[in-house]
């Protein structure tokens, strides 16, 4: 066990004595107030001693921790961010390994430096920034977490809260509570992680078991992949992922905003030019309730009602930076939901056709579609007394959303005049759905620019009426407290050139065999093994029929040889691992 001495950790013991104390002298048979903690079934690994504020909590959740041994990849691994620029090769491996394994990889307090020190340990090109918008002073991410699973990667950051007095604009708008960071604010976002991680692995587990099944016999990628790419097949059961989540709080409230990227390669469109596909999907789990105090009503004692905070607008745009001009390269082919208002739920869909060859890359999985690709995605969420309004297009190739409440209004009586509740999804959990798909010229993929900006916005309303005056109330006046968040979300382009993962011989004799890659520009061959030839080294866009020979293997053991295919520009990279029995 890790041991991680530090004052919250010797109050939370004191706390305990102090509950059982109280348990024995009240009897048996009272009932503890004390919130149960959910805890991980499984075991964990710690590099260093983790701290920072989840840290107990952490301890907490993830009870059967070891430290690092070195050999055991098949749990995740919570590194201290301390630790992480100071790693050993052999920790870089162990790391590196476990992830290759499908489990996560935690940096624990960790800030950009160190984040993008992990991304280099895993291989992954270091494309991590903190958001703008985090409270002042806190640069850094409570928990960052990334894990690569057999459909995606998938990364998972909460960030610290904002806590204090919310800030206005105006000046002369109200004061609210003093708000802080409690242990049990603490203890509900280090559960919010144990929630998805337990979600992921569930889900990696069942994903490994279906994907085992369907590429049994080592099927050729591409057959599986042509296979389930049908008519309105979603580019989701096609092509590996990435999946981005951060969580945010502010004043109570709890923001999570999910972004699910997929992308295509065309090799081959009508204009006989190529372009990059990208689907995104952005989903928000936004939890409004904890902010919200409720009607404070004048005959109390206040010279008002007044009713703090409840949420006044979301907004979510999202842009290619310094390409959101006509002629920039970046088209926005569809964007839903549409504008749709007096309504209580709405639909948010697309369905794109990409002609021509298609390609896609993913862990055991790289193949083509030669008769091109439909994508389609439809989800529906509640919309009951919100103005949704799809901005995308103000800045040509932006996809960009506000959700807009009504705010709270006033009924006035006899002699007096109220406030009344604002609406429940203004004041609850509200789940926005946003769909786009970006078409980008081949020349943005030299831009390097391999991310794109997401900004979210968040008004919080403070609404004040019920004055008593004549007998008629005077109209409500509400005054805004915004917040807001712009951090940049990882675009991965897709491969310039595909080819099948693996080629098997089924026998140990010298035989040979054809394989098509698909390339729409000249390309190079090699192999690794004198043993394993290539008839082809080179070839251009209308050549890619190679055949491959390998000698008889009198070696009394399997052998294996890689492939390697590239462009000849250098941009595009792909391999085949061939495999000849003994």
């Amino acid at each position: 066990m890790r041991v991680n001495h530090n004052k919250k950790s010797i109050g939370l013991v004191t706390a305990l004595c102090m509950a059982l104390a109280l348990f024995i002298i009240s009897g048996c048979g009272s009932e503890s107030s004390s919130p149960s903690v959910k805890q991980y079934a499984g075991k964990v690994a710690y590099i260093g001693d983790p701290s920072g504020t989840l840290a107990d909590e952490i301890d907490q959740i993830f009870v059967n921790s070891v430290q690092y041994d070195g050999s055991s990849t098949d749990m995740p691994v919570f590194i201290a961010a301390q630790n992480v620029l100071s790693l050993t090769e052999d920790q870089k491996q162990w790391i590196r390994d476990t992830f290759a394994n499908g489990e996560p990889i935690v940096v624990v307090h960790g800030g950009e430096t160190e984040i993008n020190a992990l991304y280099t340990v895993l291989g992954l090109e270091k494309t991590y920034t903190l958001p703008e918008g985090l409270p002042e002073g806190q640069n850094y991410a409570e928990l960052f977490a990334i894990v690569q699973l057999t459909d995606k990667i998938a990364i998972w950051t909460m960030y610290p809260p904002t806590v204090g007095r919310p800030v206005s604009d105006d000046p002369d708008a109200p004061q609210g509570d003093e708000d802080t960071d409690s242990d049990e604010d603490q203890l509900d976002r280090a559960e919010m992680f144990l929630d998805w991680i337990d979600e992921e692995i569930k889900r990696s587990s069942a994903l490994k078991v279906n994907f085992a099944a369907s590429m049994a016999n080592k099927v050729e990628a591409s057959k599986a992949i042509a296979a389930v790419a049908g008519e309105n097949a979603e580019l989701t059961a096609v092509a590996k992922s990435f999946h981005v989540t951060n969580n945010f709080s502010a004043y109570g409230n709890y923001y999570t905003v999910t972004y699910y990227i997929y992308s295509c390669h065309s090799f081959s469109e009508s204009d006989g030019k190529e372009y990059d596909w990208f689907y995104v999907r952005q989903e928000g789990q936004l939890n409004a309730k904890n902010a919200y105090k409720g009607i404070q009503n004048w005959y109390l004692g206040l010279q008002t009602d007044n009713i703090h905070y409840y949420i006044g607008s979301y907004r979510m745009n999202n842009w290619m930076d310094g390409l959101t001009q006509q002629g920039s390269g970046v088209s926005l082919v569809q964007s839903s939901p549409a504008n749709e208002n007096k309504s209580e739920q709405v639909t948010s869909g697309v369905s794109v056709n990409i002609s021509g060859k298609v390609g896609f890359s993913g862990k055991g999985a790289t193949g083509d579609v030669g008769a091109g690709l439909t994508i389609t995605n439809s989800k529906s969420f509640s919309v009951k007394d919100c103005d949704l309004v799809n901005n995308s297009g103000d800045k040509f190739n932006n996809a960009n959303w506000s959700y807009n409440f009504k705010k709270a209004s006033q009924t006035a009586y006899f002699a007096y005049s109220a406030l009344n509740e604002p609406p429940l999804l203004s004041r609850s959990l509200f789940q926005p759905v946003n769909q786009w798909v970006w078409k980008f010229s081949s020349d943005i993929r030299d831009k390097n620019q391999n991310w794109f900006y997401s900004q979210f916005d968040v008004d919080l309303i403070n609404s004040m009426g019920g004055v008593v005056l004549f007998w008629v109330g005077q109209p409500p006046s509400h005054s805004v407290y915004p917040n807001t968040w712009k951090e940049k979300i990882p675009l991965p382009f897709p491969p310039l050139i595909v080819a099948q993962r693996n080629l098997d011989f089924n026998s140990s004799k010298g035989s040979s065999t054809a394989l098509d890659i698909t390339v729409s520009r000249d390309w190079t061959a090699s192999s690794n093994q004198p043993w394993c030839q290539l008839q082809q080294s080179a070839g251009t866009a209308a050549n890619t029929h190679i055949n491959i020979t390998v000698d008889e293997n009198t070696t009394g053991a399997g052998r294996t040889a890689v492939l390697t295919f590239k462009t000849a520009d250098g941009k595009g990279t792909a391999t085949t691992t061939v495999f000849q029995p003994k």
